[in-house]
């Protein structure tokens, strides 16, 4: 997500939050979250992925299904 647009996004993250619980989500962009990861985590946002977000995010999933989503 570029960061124009995070605001947007963050938004979309509360309306989904409110929605889906039970859930995490996962924000991941080269450019905005390598940025700016702290204002990311600060505004519903629980997992932020940086660097390749397809092998990181399929690793992340596998890990939360391991051991579960409260670690």
């Amino acid at each position: 997500m570029l960061m124009p647009i995070a605001p947007k996004g963050y938004g979309g993250a509360k309306m989904l939050r409110e929605e889906v619980r039970n859930s995490f989500l996962i924000f991941a962009s080269d450019v905005h979250v390598t940025s700016a990861c702290k204002e990311a985590l600060n505004n519903n946002i629980e997992v932020t992925v940086l660097g390749e977000e397809e092998s990181t995010t399929a690793e992340f999933i596998n890990v939360a299904e391991e051991y579960g989503s409260d670690k």
